[in-house]
């Protein structure tokens, strides 16, 4: 079920920005199927400025409208939490059950430039202290669930976002300035399958190839190979994956990259018997392997060579601030 929610973006042949028009409520906050929802006032998204007022519970919401004290213009929209495959009767899922806790903005201390999220942490109960022991709130698939930066400076349904960002100083004019001279304002994104440095994990079905969007100082597409086998593919199955500098010896002073599977989040199972024979199994905790002339080696990828795939490697490579220690791709996350 995961993978077949995940197919309808793991397949898309083009980057992962979709540009047609999205018909949604007016302003005055459709939430539950079927019925509406006071607008909510929250007063910050600093997770170090949370109070219980702030807690917010989302559950069996297909679209939820907040505010901020200082909110001037647009919407502060958080639309439906995924969307099904086509030819189901909903293609809009609302939020889950237990869709209760803070929203706040996120930033990693190694982050580029252009990165950063609003997420929903989600709690026991509505005391800030709960915040630290809570967990982001995923999409069927494993990735978080994310407004990153470009949907929330290009877009009008999410522009009291950006007002209050602004405010609290957690982003700059002109990092938004940025972002809408890269995206415009007329398109929407598949966060998980956006990128912007090497260590960022991204959904991974085994049966597709992945098509990632690149945000560097210019936008990239990043379109993979088939690692593991052309049509018919060898395994079926979902995962999340990240891309990692080489730390082999023989690679020193290049810039070859490989990709581990972080996690396995459907099960991984043989589609084609004969061809399973020649493709590597894709592992949990393991780099990505593939079989050439017969002999199973890591997938790797050098960086430099003048090609689409290489400048958005370079863009994502350049972008992340790499330790010298060669454990870098094994610490926990």
């Amino acid at each position: 079920m995961i993978g077949a929610r995940f197919a309808n973006y793991a397949h898309h042949t083009r980057p992962a920005i979709f540009c047609r028009r999205i018909v949604t409520p007016s302003d005055r906050n459709f939430g539950k199927v079927g019925g509406r929802h006071p607008q909510r006032i929250l007063s910050t998204l600093n997770p170090l400025k949370l109070q219980s007022k702030d807690y917010l519970d989302i559950s069996g919401h297909l679209e939820t409208t907040v505010a901020f004290p200082h909110s001037k213009s647009g919407r502060g929209l958080l639309s439906y939490y995924s969307t099904a495959p086509r030819g189901t009767p909903f293609q809009h899922q609302p939020f889950p059950s237990n869709s209760r806790g803070f929203l706040y903005y996120s930033r990693d201390p190694q982050a580029a430039a252009l990165e950063g999220s609003i997420r929903l942490r989600l709690t026991s109960d509505n005391t800030p202290s709960s915040f630290l022991d809570g967990r982001d709130l995923r999409l069927p698939w494993g990735s978080t669930w994310q407004l990153i930066l470009p949907q929330i400076a290009t877009q009008m349904s999410h522009r009291r976002f950006s007002d209050q960002l602004l405010h609290e100083k957690l982003v700059t004019q002109e990092q938004l300035s940025q972002c809408t001279k890269l995206f415009g304002h007329r398109c929407r994104w598949v966060p998980s399958l956006t990128l912007f440095r090497l260590s960022q994990e991204f959904p991974l079905h085994f049966e597709g190839r992945p098509v990632l969007t690149v945000v560097g100082g210019s936008l990239h597409q990043l379109e993979l190979p088939w690692i593991f086998g052309h049509p018919p593919r060898a395994w079926s199955g979902s995962g999340i994956a990240r891309f990692e500098p080489s730390t082999s010896p023989e690679d020193a002073g290049k810039r070859i990259v490989h990709m581990r599977i972080i996690k396995i989040t459907e099960p991984v199972v043989c589609a084609d018997e004969k061809r399973s024979r020649l493709v590597p199994r894709p592992v949990e905790g393991q780099l990505v392997m593939v079989n050439l002339r017969g002999v199973p080696k890591l997938w790797a990828y050098d960086i430099e060579k003048n090609t689409v795939l290489g400048a958005a490697f370079r863009a994502l490579w350049d972008a992340s601030h790499l330790p010298t220690q060669p454990s870098w791709h094994m610490r926990p996350r």
